[in-house]
């Protein structure tokens, strides 16, 4: 988590934003589509690299994390999950996935 962050004022909005990033991996394991849309806002916008990526709603969400994620994928874990910024209604992450692949 960044140090910078005055976590004590913030650490509802921090703990609220954790819920909802442990739901949607969650969710996303389960292979529940429902529950992974709900926990996003739409339109939805990935920026990953330089490239901005944007779903208007929910339809084509799972659909095109399958064909991103390949035939392979088995789970997704966070290898990192840290707070950008906090406010009471927003919390900001930058996060680094692993995709496991079957064997």
């Amino acid at each position: 988590m960044n140090s910078d962050l005055d976590v004590g004022r913030n650490h509802e909005a921090i703990d609220a934003a954790m819920s909802v990033m442990a739901a949607h991996i969650d969710a996303l394991n389960a292979g529940n589509e429902t529950a992974l849309t709900a926990t996003l806002h739409f339109p939805h916008y990935r920026l990953s690299d330089s490239n901005l990526k944007t779903w208007e709603g929910p339809d084509d969400y799972w659909k095109d994390f399958l064909a991103r994620a390949g035939d392979g994928w088995h789970h997704t874990v966070w290898d990192s999950l840290d707070v950008i910024t906090a406010e009471p209604k927003k919390g900001p992450f930058k996060r680094k996935l692993y995709a496991a692949q079957e064997r």
